[in-house]
């Protein structure tokens, strides 16, 4: 039978001084979101969708059954090596075993972030939040971590294709849902981050979440020379880059 989860535990969050936008969940409980994450968003509905994203891994224990699936699968491997030997067969461990590995490792890590993200829009509709933010919430998870590349060795499926699972969870077509919602109230909340955020996102070269955070800030302060600059300059180079 699994661990039971102490009754009293329940997750904490803790603000990281990062330009990066991202957010991670440790197996005791403590759920970390970045400066770059809550500058970038819209809205309130899809940092919940952020959140409970990151509570689904907690709660379902992603980390700790990750940890394990990766231990038997050493084991297996170590145990087909041995076996092989036995019979005069070449071992399939070796210089591309850890690669082996970790696409395999990686694999089961996908279809947890699959799963969390499926969960998040069922816990934000219980809480009373609008679902359809959750995919402008990977919307912007699109603008920071950018496609992946190699989806055999990511730890994260194709950020169009979580978007593309939790479409069909809806029961809508990803293309339809309209543009996301920008939430004053949101976004007065976290005004004072927007400038620090948007000026390290610069250095970063990460233009286009530049761009969006300064959409924001213009929004409050149209008349600022500086910013409607950065703005232009910043959403030229982040249309070159596509």
């Amino acid at each position: 039978s699994g661990t039971q989860l102490a009754p009293e535990r329940y997750p904490s969050i803790t603000l990281l001084d990062s330009v990066e936008g991202n957010a991670s969940a440790m197996p005791h409980g403590d759920l970390f979101i970045s400066y770059g994450m809550l500058a970038q968003l819209d809205n309130e509905d899809q940092l919940a969708f952020i959140l409970a994203h990151e509570v689904t891994h907690y709660l379902n224990r992603h980390s700790l059954t990750a940890n394990r699936y990766a231990t038997n699968q050493k084991v297996k491997s170590f145990l087909g090596d041995l076996a092989l030997a036995a019979i005069g067969v070449p071992p399939v461990s070796g210089p591309n075993e850890a690669a082996w590995q970790l696409a395999l490792n990686s694999r089961y890590s996908r279809e947890q972030e699959t799963e969390a993200d499926l969960q998040a829009v069922v816990i934000m509709r219980y809480a009373g939040y609008n679902d359809r933010e959750a995919i402008g919430a990977l919307e912007k998870l699109r603008v920071s971590a950018g496609e992946v590349r190699q989806p055999l060795f990511s730890t994260h499926p194709n950020v169009g294709t979580r978007i593309t699972a939790v479409a069909e969870l809806m029961e809508v077509e990803a293309s339809l849902v309209e543009h996301s919602r920008v939430d004053d109230v949101y976004i007065d909340r976290i005004e004072h981050l927007l400038m620090p955020q948007a000026v390290a996102m610069i250095k970063n070269r990460e233009f286009r979440g530049a761009s969006t955070i300064l959409g924001h800030y213009l929004k409050r302060n149209p008349d600022d020379a500086d910013a409607l600059f950065a703005h232009a300059e910043t959403t030229r180079l982040a249309s070159s880059s596509l």
